[in-house]
């Protein structure tokens, strides 16, 4: 089968010395990919080589089979993503943003708007300001967004970040959910492991721009080792309890 994404040794310098190196990922429909690593590994900058917001050196990427360099509108129709912050019109609604966002997809089913936001818990709050939002309230709003146009393959970058414990189990839910019962794949950047591992079916571990470690969760876990501990021996050679001896 077709991967959704595939990535062939793509890299990425920059003068400061900062640097993605010959990084390669596999990513197979309805697949939840986690993506970790410290501050300053490289995990924004790969989400953007892959959503073509910035140009590798080298390498390539494909989307559902097609070059994202070569064809980039035709590799991005079927992905969503949301990277680095929640943006909105905050003297608008939640509603009326999203109907600013509906106008990209012609073919968008009527009502697909209150689906989406009945889908993040929005509902009764659609008419409202976005200013008036609280953090995670505009968190839940860019993820309605990302969910408009049902595509199938999303990205995001920390989208827990302003949920509470309900908001993050929300999230966990809505995932598990949309990849089981439609097929949906995500790939998603997040420090919150321990979040992460519950709904993560692969992840991938970079550190200093470097593929360290990557597979299924189930192949990384197991016999009383979590996936923040295979983290920990991937990016620094210890687990929790020798990271606690050595503070």
């Amino acid at each position: 089968m077709e991967p959704v994404m595939e990535v062939r040794q793509v890299v990425k310098r920059y003068p400061g010395g900062r640097v993605i190196a010959n990084m390669s990922i596999r990513v197979g429909k309805g697949e939840v990919w986690g993506l970790f690593g410290p501050n300053g590994a490289g995990k924004t900058t790969l989400l953007k080589i892959l959503t073509g917001l910035i140009h590798a050196d080298s390498g390539t990427v494909k989307l559902f089979g097609i070059d994202i360099q070569d064809h980039y509108a035709s590799a991005m129709s079927r992905v969503s993503c949301l990277i680095e912050t929640a943006d909105a019109y905050e003297y608008m609604s939640a509603e009326r943003n999203l109907k600013l966002a509906a106008r990209y997809y012609p073919d968008l089913p009527k009502g697909r708007i209150d689906e989406v936001l009945e889908l993040v818990g929005l509902s009764n709050e659609k008419r409202k300001k976005v200013s008036g939002y609280s953090l995670g309230m505009k968190q839940r709003l860019a993820i309605a967004a990302a969910l408009l146009a049902r595509p199938e393959l999303i990205i995001l970058d920390e989208p827990t970040n302003g949920l509470d414990i309900d908001g993050i189990l929300w999230l966990r839910g809505l995932i598990a959910r949309l990849s089981r019962e439609e097929g949906t794949t995500f790939l998603i950047s997040s420090h919150g492991i321990q979040e992460m591992e519950q709904v993560c079916t692969h992840a991938c571990i970079i550190g200093g721009g470097e593929l360290i470690s990557q597979g299924r969760i189930t192949d990384l876990v197991g016999g009383g080792i979590t996936l923040e501990d295979a983290y920990l021996y991937a990016i620094h050679g210890q687990a929790k309890g020798a990271a606690r001896i050595h503070a």
